[in-house]
């Protein structure tokens, strides 16, 4: 049966999207950097307009002997399964008499891609911690002149929406100003981060088991994960990475428990998925089109030592159900 899934999936399943969710960045107005000691400030700015999409940008302005800075820096990263950007605050200084202001700070963020595709977002905001001085930030989902959320400490935003020809677009606004920099100073920022939300939950219900096996030998990590754009062409990575031995999947539509204990491993050490698919590869995509939804596969690896002279058996990943909808 999960063969024929994969067999339709590899016929019916189209790219969702492109390879690469694209992330722009605009300076809505310019952003001021000030720091000084004893009253003689240094400036420094960032003018109005777009900024690269990639890499970091950077505002600096370096006050006195250097003993007071301020400092505003973007940046954007993204792998296969999450897509993020974090603006980041900062007074820095040894001098109980330097001071540093950043902002105010007015970004646009948005994020685009070919195709629509629904996502989830957190937004996660970091305060600094025992400020002589005053911050602000504010959140602006969709860019519609409506302030979504105005933290005044550290906490976290969440809320789902779309990315697509339309991009999701979300404005940042902030400002930092400490006064006496000689505990170092103060560092604040707010990182958004997007993944998909493609009605596929992924639980781990099953521990692994590596008896006897070293560090130098791993038994590799396993990973079921839902790519952000399909990277691999499926909707589900199962990964075994890093294993130093034969990497073996096994992939199954029930869930039928089984002790590995004949296997020499001890006793609890359980075989989770039912043996439908049994593939020897340490990274499997798997697309699930909506012609086999709702449907739940259970997955597990095994690492194999098939040399006599390490004799070091075989371990077990930890099991994962995936429920797709």
């Amino acid at each position: 049966m999960v063969y024929r899934i994969i067999s339709a999936a590899t016929v019916l399943s189209t790219a969702l999207v492109a390879q690469q969710v694209t992330t722009s960045v605009t300076a809505l107005s310019t952003l001021t950097c000030t720091a000084s000691v004893g009253g003689t400030p240094t400036v420094q700015q960032l003018p109005a307009g777009p900024l690269p999409s990639s890499g970091f940008v950077r505002a600096l302005a370096i006050g006195g002997s250097g003993t007071a800075l301020a400092v505003c820096q973007w940046g954007a990263d993204a792998d296969a399964y999450s897509q993020s950007c974090a603006v980041t605050f900062q007074g820095l200084g040894s001098d109980p008499n330097a001071a540093a202001d950043v902002g105010p700070v007015d970004l646009l963020v948005e994020m685009a891609a070919p195709t629509q595709v629904g996502v989830s977002y957190t937004l996660e905001f970091v305060a600094p911690v025992a400020i002589t001085g005053s911050y602000a930030m504010s959140v602006d989902v969709d860019n519609d002149g409506v302030v979504d959320w105005s933290p005044s400490q550290s906490s976290i935003y969440q809320g789902s929406s779309a990315i697509g020809p339309q991009p999701l677009a979300v404005r940042l606004t902030g400002d930092l100003s400490h006064m006496g920099l000689s505990n170092g100073g103060s560092l604040m920022s707010i990182r958004m981060t997007v993944v998909p939300d493609l009605d596929i939950d992924v639980d781990q219900v099953a521990d692994g088991c590596a008896p006897g096996w070293l560090p130098i030998f791993s038994p590799g990590v396993y990973s079921v994960r839902v790519p952000f754009l399909q990277a691999n062409g499926g909707d589900v990575d199962f990964e075994l990475a890093g294993s130093m031995l034969l990497p073996v999947q096994v992939l199954g539509l029930s869930s039928t428990p089984t002790s590995l204990v004949p296997l020499g491993l001890p006793a609890g050490c359980l075989g989770i998925p039912s043996p439908d698919l049994v593939r020897v590869q340490p990274l499997l995509s798997l697309p699930i089109p909506a012609a086999v939804r709702p449907v739940v596969i259970y997955a597990q690896a095994f690492s194999l030592d098939t040399n006599p002279v390490l004799n070091l058996g075989i371990a077990s990943s930890p099991a994962y159900r995936v429920s797709a909808y």
